[in-house]
């Protein structure tokens, strides 16, 4: 049973479970107050997805083979950075939000904040001592997430244009070039940056070396899929206010 729970973190599935039970219960809240719909289904499916997102991450065998294997470990931050923010972010009713959301009237600000953390985090004496201590280490993880949520908020398409407005492709240029280069650090180095893997060599299905390369090329997709597929929806929207000025310029 002790062995189990290690495995399946129970504690971490009760409170994402009570998390959803609020969520769910404030969006309720919200409807009968303003007697209109808050957020769609597939907003709510979205923040479902989140939180199984990450359960699977952190609560799952997943956690404990990423002390193990750095490439398990740089999927779960994948997670932690570039898929679980979006798909939190999405699920929020933001109309509600949006007078209370002065922060991102600086926007540079939230891709400088999470860049500075996500290169202190890879340095290789800094990643080796927070990997040795779990508080240290959660508490960085807090640290990321929460800089990675106000790097998207300003990507959100009902946000995207109050607050970026023609600055958007510049905006995500910046976010591209910042984020890549501790990515491609992992996949271009011939050396094993970080020794605590090392410790973990015996048993592995693979090389350290391969290990640390498949790590860096996870990050590098999972970075670009999620810009990807977040800016979908404004795309459309853009095409859709292009044909539609078209006709009206016809007319």
């Amino acid at each position: 049973m002790h062995h189990s729970e290690q495995i399946w973190n129970v504690n971490l599935l009760i409170g994402l479970l009570v998390i959803s039970i609020l969520y769910l219960l404030g969006i309720r809240f919200l409807e009968k107050r303003s007697m209109k719909t808050v957020v769609k289904n597939d907003q709510i499916a979205s923040f479902i997805v989140a939180c199984s997102l990450i359960f699977l991450s952190f609560g799952s065998p997943m956690a404990m083979h990423s002390h193990h294997y750095l490439s398990i470990h740089m999927l779960q931050m994948s997670m932690l950075c570039f898929i679980i923010p979006p798909l939190l972010i999405y699920s929020l009713p933001l109309d509600y939000l949006k007078k209370r959301l002065q922060l991102f009237k600086f926007p540079l600000v939230g891709i400088i904040s999470f860049a500075s953390i996500f290169y202190f985090y890879h340095i290789p004496q800094v990643f080796d001592w927070m990997m040795s201590s779990q508080f240290v280490h959660i508490l960085f993880h807090l640290l990321l997430f929460s800089a990675a949520i106000i790097m998207w908020l300003p990507l959100t398409p009902k946000l995207i244009n109050e607050v970026l407005g023609d600055k958007r492709k510049r905006y995500l240029n910046y976010k591209m070039w910042l984020i890549m280069p501790p990515c491609m650090f992992l996949l271009v180095m011939n050396i094993e940056v970080y020794g605590i893997f090392q410790a973990h060599s015996h048993g592995k299905i693979f090389s350290n070396m391969m290990d640390q390369r498949l790590s860096g090329i996870i990050m590098i997709i999972l970075h670009q899929l999620s810009i990807f597929v977040y800016s979908r929806p404004y795309k459309r929207k853009n095409v859709n206010e292009r044909a539609l000025s078209q006709v009206n310029t016809t007319a």
